[in-house]
């Protein structure tokens, strides 16, 4: 069953608040792309490169080059934060496996007053 929000004494807003998010979304892209294209013009000078023998005096515009590392530094935090979300995601998925065991032994009666905490989880607790 869904409440409307004029049911808890709220006026109904949802509209307003929708569209009032589109517009603001919409200036702030307009301005994000208007800040890339004047910092693209402002430093369209070339850039020499020079990096061992690889690339030996390759020029290429300073924004290209600024870009490019910008986008670097996302994709290798992207990398970092996602290997960490993936290492608790599945301590997340052991600990929930562990609690569902031990609630069913529970409703079972199988766990005694004085039942000993498994290793596991101790280690990963310290």
């Amino acid at each position: 069953m869904v409440k409307n929000a004029a049911a808890n004494g709220r006026p109904d807003r949802g509209k307003a608040d929708r569209s009032m998010w589109k517009i603001l979304k919409a200036v702030f892209l307009i301005a994000l792309v208007m800040f890339f294209a004047t910092f693209a013009v402002e430093n369209s000078s070339p850039a020499q490169i020079n990096w061992f023998s690889v690339l030996i005096d390759y020029e290429t515009p300073l924004y290209v080059l600024m870009y490019g590392f910008f986008v670097f530094g996302i994709v290798i935090g992207l990398a970092v934060g996602g290997s960490q979300r993936f290492s608790l995601w599945q301590k997340s998925r052991k600990q929930q496996k562990e609690i569902a065991r031990l609630m069913e032994m529970s409703t079972n009666g199988n766990i005694e007053a004085h039942h000993h905490i498994p290793e596991t989880f101790d280690k990963e607790q310290s």
